[in-house]
């Protein structure tokens, strides 16, 4: 439906990002039905769809890459994932802002890939990132601030920093024992 429109009004970008979503969502269901071959499809579909029609910071392109990424990484291809990841961080920056909680999911995300390659340094410095942003938005105290200090935590003592390490974790656990 939205593809009849938007042939009939190629200048909306409202209808421009309303096909996007509407193949993104199904790609959504498609991956849900464990159809992943059809869902990597869609996702890629609805990104080359938004480039085509220049939308080349948006946030629905965001949103079906950050689909793909994420599918890619459970399908077992972390390097085509990665590279996703990669390229959407910048763009995540400055379409939605730095400080933006789905900006710190993306980095989150992209840590927990590293770390289980074997990143570690990388992996660390993502989870800091991510965990500023989320105690910004949320506070120092929330669930997802304290994940993202453990996972630091484990990172930095995998990666041979046992010390800081340490350190990070025993902060995560003060911060638990203080607020219960």
């Amino acid at each position: 439906m939205y593809r009849r429109l938007f042939a009939r009004d190629p200048a909306s970008a409202h209808l421009r990002d309303m096909v996007a979503y509407s193949t993104g969502s199904l790609g959504i269901v498609r991956q849900e039905a464990g159809d992943s071959t059809a869902a990597e499809t869609l996702y890629r579909e609805a990104i080359a769809f938004l480039r085509d029609h220049g939308a080349t910071e948006s946030p629905t392109l965001l949103d079906n890459q950050y689909m793909l990424a994420t599918l890619l990484a459970n399908t077992g291809r972390s390097r085509e994932a990665e590279s996703v990841f990669r390229e959407m961080i910048p763009l995540e920056a400055r379409v939605l802002g730095e400080t933006n909680p789905a900006h710190a999911s993306t980095l989150y995300t992209l840590a927990d890939l590293l770390r289980h390659r074997g990143a570690h340094r990388e992996a660390a410095d993502l989870y800091e990132r991510a965990g500023a942003i989320r105690a910004g938005a949320l506070g120092p105290e929330h669930p997802s601030v304290l994940r993202a200090m453990h996972r630091q935590g484990a990172a930095l003592h995998a990666a041979g920093d046992g010390e800081a390490g340490r350190a990070r974790l025993a902060e995560a656990v003060g911060v638990c024992r203080r607020t219960g």
